[in-house]
This record gives structure tokens, C-alpha cells and sequence, in this order.
């Protein structure tokens, strides 16, 4: 991006008059209004994790991984995870567009979306009932994972400007770990797995309330400037 762009930036997020902060910021240097920082602002499962399994024939003491990649279609060695047979993985429609092969892996459960959505699952809910997700760091995938405690194992993606962030301050607030992209496209996914499921939980917990902070702090706004 030109300079100029970033300036130019700059100078309308000074303009104002109120910030709401996020957790794992940065570039907040141009602002001159209060800055109010926010707990996570994040996706919360709404059914029961064991519920979630059960509707979902998963074993409850088993260990499920889920393979989460916002919709990109990363090309995942399903045949070479599901020989593991370790954990077992599940994967979406909205990542890998066709189901596995009949009988290819009973370590694979691939969904449809829509099946999901009929049987009263969303997304937020696979994350709970998983133990583990695997995925490039995202804000939305993250705040997922400390919403409702699956651990995370990450890996790189690229010039991507929180990376740094993310990988700086996620250990205090989540179990996660890094996995090199030639593992997770060879499907070398078991030891980095067990390794932070074993992890200890993080010394800090976080509130996920920050979509309601929000809303009331846009409340506030709109009342101060009725007549």
C-alpha cells in the first residue's frame, strides 16, 4: 500500500470520536479519542459439546480435530490424516467441496453445511465439540477457539500483518502450537495433535462478552446525540 494511502488513513481514524479495541491489536497510534479495549468478540456454541457429538455419532472420550481453512479449499491429505487413526477429523463442505471416497477413512467425517444447519449444529458448535482445530491464525478462528476451549494448531500464512501478534500473545490465553504447512500437507498432523492437547491450560482466561460491550457502547453513542 503507498504511503500516501497509510496516511491518508491515518488521519480519518483521527478523526474519531470514539474507539472500540479488540484484543490482539495494533496500529492504534493515530487515534486521539479515549480508546475503550473490548473483550473478545466471538462466536459462542450453543449446544452442549457431548450433545454436539452425540448428534454426530462421535465418540465422546475420543479425540476429534477439526480441519477449519475459512472456505479456501487448502488440498488436505484426508487418506494419509484418516490412516493415523488417532483422532478423528472432521471437515466441512465449505473446505473440501466432495466427500472422501465410500469406506476411504472412518477416521474422516466430512459434513455437509446444510445437514448441520438441520440438525441444529453451527459452526461454533463443531469447535466445541472438537478438541483441537487446525487452521491459519485468523482473528475469527481464534476468538472461536478461546470462546469454547479447543485448542488451536496453527500454521503459517504467509505475509499476513497479525501474524506476529498472534503468535506473541496466543500462548497465555490458549493451548496452541505450530505446525509447518509441509506437515499439514503430508498429513503429519499426530504428533503436533497430541502435543498441545497436553499442553496445561493458559494462565489467563478471556471474556468473550464483547459483542454486547460493543452494542452498549454504540447505545451510549446514539443516546448522546439525541435531541
Amino acid at each position: 500500500m503507498a504511503p500516501g494511502v497509510l496516511s491518508q488513513i491515518g488521519e480519518a481514524y483521527a478523526r474519531a470520536g470514539r474507539v472500540l479495541r479488540l484484543p490482539f491489536h495494533g496500529g492504534f497510534e493515530t487515534m486521539r479519542a479515549p480508546i475503550e479495549d473490548l473483550p473478545l468478540v466471538a462466536r459462542r456454541a450453543g449446544r452442549d459439546r457431548d450433545d454436539t457429538r452425540r448428534l454426530l455419532s462421535l465418540d465422546r472420550a475420543g479425540l476429534v480435530v477439526l480441519a477449519s481453512f475459512g472456505g479456501h479449499q487448502v488440498s488436505l491429505p484426508l487418506l494419509a490424516i484418516g490412516r493415523q487413526r488417532r483422532f478423528s477429523v472432521l471437515v466441512t463442505d465449505h473446505e473440501v467441496p466432495d466427500a472422501p471416497e465410500p469406506g476411504s477413512s472412518a477416521s474422516v467425517r466430512w459434513f455437509r453445511r446444510g445437514d448441520l444447519t438441520a440438525l441444529g449444529i453451527r459452526y461454533e458448535d463443531l469447535v466445541a465439540a472438537s478438541d483441537v482445530v487446525v487452521a491459519k491464525l485468523g482473528y475469527g478462528i481464534v476468538s472461536e477457539c478461546i470462546a469454547n476451549g479447543a485448542a488451536l494448531l496453527y500454521t503459517s500464512r504467509g505475509r499476513f500483518p497479525e501474524q506476529e501478534v498472534f503468535v506473541a500473545e496466543l500462548p497465555r490465553v490458549l493451548r496452541c502450537r505450530f505446525i509447518a504447512q509441509d506437515d499439514l500437507r503430508d498429513g503429519r498432523w499426530l504428533e503436533g495433535v497430541e502435543a498441545v492437547v497436553a499442553q496445561p491450560e493458559p494462565p489467563t482466561r478471556m471474556r468473550a462478552d464483547g459483542a454486547e460491550k460493543a452494542a452498549q457502547a454504540m447505545l451510549d453513542v446514539l443516546d448522546e446525540l439525541s435531541p
